[in-house]
Formats: C-alpha cells, structure tokens, sequence
C-alpha cells in the first residue's frame, strides 16, 4: 500500500493506493494531475504483453485504482460524518456581553450614590445660585454695605488688606461669580439664597405722586415691549426719575419670575433691560456686590436670579438710600488699574 499527497496546496487530500499503483494518477477533489511512475515495479524480464493482455491488464489496474479510490473516499466521509461538530462560541460572547452590562449598571448606581451625598459633604443646600467660574460649597469672603465699615475696618472702596501673590496683579472677579453673602447694615453677613423677590412700593418719604407712578409704568411698559427710539426715551425718563422709580424697576423681576420665568428667552432679555436701567442709576452692583457682568438672554437662570436677588437685597437692607456714582468702565477700570501696585518680576535678577 502506497500513501500518496495531492501535490495541489490548496487541496492536500491524502490517498491509500493498494497493489500496483498506476504511472499517472488524476485526484479526484482537485483534478491534479500525479506522476507516480516513481512508485511503479520494475518491468518483469519477460516480453512485452501483446496489445489484448495490455489492454486488459491496464483495465484491471484502472478498475482496482477507481475502487481505491472509493474505498478511501467512503472511508474519510465516514470519518467525517461520526466526527463530533465543533464547538460554538455563542455562549462564550453572549456570556461576555452580559458581564459587560452589569459592570456598567454597578458604575452608574455608584455614581449616582455619590451625588446623593455631594450636598451633605458639601455643605447647606440653601446656598446661593452657582454660576460660570465658581465651586460649589466654597464660600466667598462678605462685602460690606456703602459706608459700614467692615470686621477689618475697612469700608467700601478701600484697598483690600489681603496682598496680592508674588508676581501678580489683583483684578475683578471673575465673571460670572457673585459672592455668596453680603453685609447688612448692622454687619452681620447676610444669604442671599434667603432674600425672596418680591412686588415693592415705595416708601411714603420719596413722595412719590400718582401722575409719576402713571409715568413710571408707561416707561417700564415701553422700555421692555417696544423698540427703537421710544425704548431709549423710556429707560432715559426711568434714569431721570431716580430712587422715585428702583421700586417699580425692582419689582419688575418678580413679575419676570411669575411669569416669563428666568428659564426662558424673553425673561432674560426683559431682566437684562431692567438690569442694565438700575445699574444707570445707581453703581451698587459693580462697587459694593463687585458683579460687573450684567444679565444678558445667554445668561443662566441660577446667575440671572441671583443677580435680582441682590436688586432686592439692596431695597431691603436699605442700601438704595446711599446713592452710588453709576459704574462707568472707561473711567474706573483705567482708575482701578491705575491704583493697583506694578507687577513683581518673579525669581532672578541682582540685588
């Protein structure tokens, strides 16, 4: 018996030849053509055969070959067919999959936990309304009313008795970071997470009439509904009025919250314009609650609130009563920076 490889590498099918293996040899998977005259007896001494028994013996040997043949090709589908199926991996990646899913079931519970409890570690969650540039939990130092001195002895305008680090040199706030408390008269620090807004009237000392309070509506009316030159008219004729109309103005942000509410659109943009008349008549909000930037529609609703917050702290407390010169930026920036030490060059140089 004769083991015997298709030489074809693609095929590589294995064949059994018994008894006398033919000269040429075709596999019958591929087609490949085999030369096996290497593995072909010696002729026998005798005569050649005549051409009957040539050809008979060559039809013997190619029915023997043919019947090989089969027998080798039954026997390795048999193998085949009582071989055991392969293994799937179906189980393996379905079982992965799942795993992976309650990994990240576990990572989202935890970290939802972790916010639960940021309040309590945080500290009291009546704080005030966090904007832009600043941290949760983190306190900011009380800023005195106009004219009370602080626990320093300092009074508002006053250089800061803090130095500033090495190298730098102290500038405004940060925008959008309102300090979180503010003094009352009396010097104790006040929240402004506990001021409410609320509708004013004005204090029967202003004397203010009943024709002014007509006009003050009409130009708050016309200041936040209509455009062009009859709202700059309008916000000119609410400057001019002065303390007689900052309890009409201030009010105006409750009705804001009632109503349009600082979640949407026009309930920025209308607190934007009143926000923008108070600051024209009175410079509180840049020289003593040091919140220069101003509300605007792209503000968020905890900043806009807050900013009202502290129009309404400024009529409780009574701060409206100590007028304050407008903010004007091209003047008291440049005066402000022109105030400020020059900056220290850092490490290096002679002595």
């Amino acid at each position: 018996m004769q083991e015997v490889l298709c030489p074809n590498p693609a095929c590589g099918k294995k064949y059994r030849l018994k008894g006398e293996v033919p000269p040429v040899f075709t596999c019958t998977k591929c087609g490949q053509t085999m030369d096996l005259s290497a593995f072909a007896p010696p002729p026998a001494p005798a005569g050649p055969p005549t051409t009957r028994a040539a050809r008979r013996s060559g039809a013997a040997r190619g029915a023997r070959s043919r019947r090989e043949v089969a027998e080798d090709e039954e026997e390795d589908g048999g193998r085949e067919r009582f071989r055991p199926p392969p293994k799937s991996n179906a189980g393996l990646i379905w079982g992965s999959m799942g795993g992976l899913v309650v990994a990240v079931i576990l990572v989202i519970v935890v970290m939802g936990k972790n916010k639960d409890e940021e309040p309590a570690k945080g500290g009291p969650a009546d704080g005030p309304p966090v904007a832009s540039g600043t941290t949760p939990g983190v306190p900011a130092p009380s800023l005195p009313l106009p004219g009370v001195p602080g626990p320093t002895g300092t009074t508002p305008g006053s250089p800061s008795p803090v130095p500033a680090p090495v190298g730098m040199v102290p500038g405004p706030a940060a925008p959008g970071t309102p300090p979180p408390t503010e003094a009352a008269p009396s010097g104790a620090p006040v929240k402004i997470s506990s001021i409410v807004l609320k509708v004013w009237d004005p204090p029967a000392d202003l004397g203010v009439t009943a024709d002014e309070k007509e006009r003050i509506e009409r130009a708050v009316d016309t200041a936040l509904n209509d455009t062009g030159r009859a709202v700059q008219e309008a916000q000119a004729a609410l400057v001019a009025l002065d303390r007689k109309a900052i309890f009409r103005l201030v009010s105006e942000f409750k009705h804001i919250q009632d109503k349009d509410t600082f979640e949407k659109r026009q309930g920025l943009v209308n607190a934007m314009i009143i926000d923008r008349i108070l600051r024209s008549i009175d410079g509180y909000m840049e020289r003593t609650a040091k919140v220069r930037d101003r509300i605007n529609p792209e503000s968020s609703p905890d900043w806009a609130t807050g900013v009202a917050k502290r129009w309404n702290a400024w009529l409780e407390k009574g701060a409206w009563k100590t007028p304050l010169k407008p903010w004007d930026p091209r003047v008291d920036e440049q005066d402000e920076a022109g105030d400020r030490p020059p900056a220290r060059s850092g490490s290096g140089g002679g002595r």
